[in-house]
């Protein structure tokens, strides 16, 4: 598979920007009269503003090197950069990008001649960092293996070899994005516009394999490779538009699957195991949009697209166990081909100025052309089980949506509306559900001072009886009523006021609040409630500027479940709690040309799972995180044109996680894990920048 090597993408995007310096020379006409402005200040040339320095990092945390690429501690190189050209032609250029040390980087170009062509390119190399202490006893690879004194044992506690056999397995990746783009708008209502995209993941992530009840944790391989291709043309008028686009997407795989030894003496005669990984795929969509003005202040839009995803990847065998007999496969591929088509219809209209009417109709439509077979099933490479037949799944969804806006006076608007959405699935549960939503929204705006906005919306849901489809192993119980689909009845509000005492403070408040409740589900979710509540203030005077923000947000879900396969014998009740609060201030001039910047945020979380078992109360411990950053910077110029900045980060991150704390590789007699732990570290890294300004 081609790769985009990481010093190709910068060079891409030089030559591209190289390209458009040229741009200017190209001009061979003005701007046109009608589109000048005679009366603004017209600012042509280069704009200039760039940003070189050095970040120095005091800790090694490999989390924190996620998105921002300072997982090692020392020294790294950091700069940003913003140059603007335009000219009286209406060509111009802008380049944006930014250096993060080796593995953080963005670049973006765009240029052209306003209202006639635009091109632009970007590249972006992006760190993801998840565990950097992980271990295993396994060799790299998709062919993961033991060592030649690797003793099998029932549990991790006899593997004897383990201790010497760790090697750390970092879980991490890297992306690369690189994008292209042109547009042309001719002389005449025609123009043209093709996107360019791939996006390429290298790395290693966590893959879990088991045979009955043992199991292995692996660090795999990932190199995964996106193109999107995205190309229209338009053709537009003063009443009415209209543009057809095609749409194409490839994923490709370059490991078509995973294969890892048993690490345990059980079940006996099996060597080892196989999973499939995800399969190269495609997807093509043609779709046509437009627009349309009519009399009496009426607009007409709509799209209508057919598309087609197919993904014929070779299936892997059965079994790599040898001891089970060697079947083969009814196809050699799943052939699998599904067919998209999607509608969207909008009528606007306004025949009386206070009144604004608007209906709406979208359908989607899945359908899925891939053939069933009847396949055995292996279990965990270990033994056979019962034949079973793979389910085809399809879908139609059709939404309506009537919305009337009234305003009786300038200060008060009226908006309410009523909505149906009709689902039919096969192979499902439940093969139709319908949901209907009312709703009202009053908005108000008091002297232009005081802002009030309100929603209130209820919503229910039901469909056709519940059928246990066919082919479904292991069977479920019958009273399970699965959330997507199980009988809702949803009611939300959510309140927002907004006040501008002065011209230098506003302040402004959310609250919202929903509740569900799944009236006909004794088996799975039964209910869920949640409360938000949002406040935000800034003031703002001379050269001062301070904000304060703060929220709240509590989940509850309620869940019932049997162990016998019948009625409910046990209940569950999930709380999270999520608190947030941040303050921070710019002051510009504070002692003398000394501009100083202050920022502070800090969240926690709380997770909490409470049980009963036939009247036998549990609790699990709880989950709880919290994390707080400070960025304190004091920026001094040296001239007209630099300055210089000198910028302290904090940040710390604390988390307790009952499922992986203390859980090393032999904590669990039957899961040789990676020994994952939870995120806590706290990081301290000191900037010293120079930056050089021009217009």
């Amino acid at each position: 598979m081609s790769t985009v090597p990481q010093q190709a993408g910068p060079s891409i995007i030089i030559c591209v920007a190289s390209a458009m310096l040229a741009l200017p020379a190209l001009a061979e006409q003005s701007v046109p009269t009608v589109w000048r402005c005679d009366a603004c200040e017209q600012s042509f040339g280069w704009l200039l503003d760039t940003e070189l320095g050095i970040a120095a990092s005091a800790n090694d945390n490999f989390r924190f090197g996620n998105a921002t690429g300072l997982d090692d501690s020392g020294a790294s190189l950091f700069g940003d950069i913003y140059a603007r050209y335009r000219d009286d032609k209406a060509n111009y250029l802008v380049i944006d990008g930014y250096l993060r040390g080796e593995n953080q980087i963005g670049l973006f170009v765009k240029g052209g001649r306003q209202s006639r062509l635009q091109l632009s390119a970007t590249y972006q190399a992006i760190p993801l960092r998840q565990h950097g202490s992980t271990m295993s006893p396994y060799s790299t690879g998709s062919n993961q293996t033991l060592g030649s004194d690797w003793l099998r044992a029932s549990t991790t506690t006899g593997m004897t070899a383990l201790a010497s056999s760790l090697q750390t397995r970092p879980i991490q990746s890297d992306y690369q994005v690189l994008k292209l783009g042109a547009g042309y708008q001719f002389a005449n209502p025609w123009d043209v516009q093709m996107d360019l995209r791939r996006r390429e993941q290298k790395g290693t992530s966590a893959f879990g394999g088991s045979f009955f009840f043992n199991a292995a944790e692996l660090a795999v391989p990932v190199d995964q490779t996106v193109n999107n291709l995205d190309a229209s043309v338009g053709y537009s008028t003063d009443s009415w538009h209209a543009r057809l686009t095609y749409f194409a997407s490839t994923f490709e795989n370059a490991i078509d699957g995973i294969q890892w030894e048993n690490a345990y003496s059980v079940p006996f005669g099996v060597a080892g195991g196989q999973a499939a990984t995800a399969p190269d795929n495609e997807a093509q969509q043609l779709s046509v949009s437009g627009s349309i003005v009519l009399p009496f202040r009426t607009t007409l839009s709509g799209s209508i697209a057919s598309g087609r995803m197919k993904q014929n990847a070779t299936l892997l065998p059965y079994t790599v166990n040898a001891s089970l007999p060697d079947v083969p496969l009814p196809v050699n591929s799943a052939n699998a081909v599904v067919d998209t088509s999607n509608v969207m219809l909008r009528a606007k209209s306004s025949p009386w100025r206070p009144l604004t009417l608007e209906l709406q109709f979208h359908g989607n439509d899945h359908d899925n052309k891939t053939a069933s077979n009847q396949f055995d099933v292996v279990v965990t490479d270990a033994t056979v089980g019962t034949p079973a037949i793979n389910p085809i799944y399809d879908y139609k969804r059709d939404t309506w949506k009537l919305r009337g806006e009234y305003r009786p006076w300038r200060a008060l608007t009226i908006n309410l509306g009523y909505s149906t959405r009709d689902v039919t699935r096969e192979q499902q549960d439940r093969r139709t559900t319908t949901t209907d939503k009312l709703w009202l929204e009053l908005r108000s705006r008091i002297r232009g001072v005081i802002s009030l906005k309100g929603d209130f919306y209820s919503e229910d849901r039901n469909g056709s009886h519940f059928v246990s489809p066919d082919n479904v192993v292991p069977s479920q119980n019958p009273l399970m009523r699965k959330y997507n689909l199980a009988d809702r009845r949803r009611n939300g509000i959510r309140l927002r006021a907004s006040l501008l005492t002065f011209e230098d403070f506003d302040i402004s408040a959310e609250f919202e609040s929903v509740d569900d409740d799944y009236r006909n589900s004794s088996i799975g979710l039964t209910g869920s409630e949640s409360r938000r509540f949002v406040i935000d203030m800034t003031w703002a005077r001379r050269d001062l500027v301070v904000y304060l923000s703060a929220a709240n947000e509590d989940i509850r879900l309620d869940q019932q479940n049997s162990q016998s396969f019948a009625s409910p014998d046990w209940a569950a009740t999930n709380r999270d709690r999520f608190t947030t609060g941040s303050v921070g201030l710019t002051w510009n001039d504070l002692i003398g040309e000394l501009d100083l910047q202050f920022d502070y945020s800090y969240s926690e979380s709380l997770g909490r799972t409470d049980t009963d078992t036939s009247g036998r109360p549990l609790e699990f411990p709880d989950l709880e995180g919290s994390s707080q950053i400070l960025q304190v910077g004091v920026r001094m110029p040296l001239r007209e044109t630099m300055s210089i900045g000198v910028d302290y980060y904090f940040e710390q991150v604390r988390n307790d996680d009952w499922a992986l704390d203390g859980v090393m590789p032999d904590t669990i007699p039957t899961l040789l894990s990676l020994g994952a732990e939870a995120w806590n570290y706290s990081s301290n890294v000191f900037y010293i920048n120079f930056r050089y300004q021009r217009d």
